[in-house]
């Protein structure tokens, strides 16, 4: 029991942490992206978050 409360505690921090990820993501996107660099990093780990789903 405790290593399935350990693990719905571990999805629910990388839930967590990938719908953090999501809110920085579209507040970059909302204002206007200069740093196109930053951009191309973020979608790069928002696919591999979206891999790992």
């Amino acid at each position: 029991m405790s290593f399935f409360n350990s693990f719905i505690s571990s999805f629910y921090l990388s839930s967590s942490s990938f719908f953090l990820l999501i809110y920085y993501f579209f507040n970059i996107s909302i204002t206007e992206i200069t740093n196109k660099q930053e951009a191309n990093i973020l979608f790069w780990t928002l696919n591999i978050y979206l891999d790992f789903f």
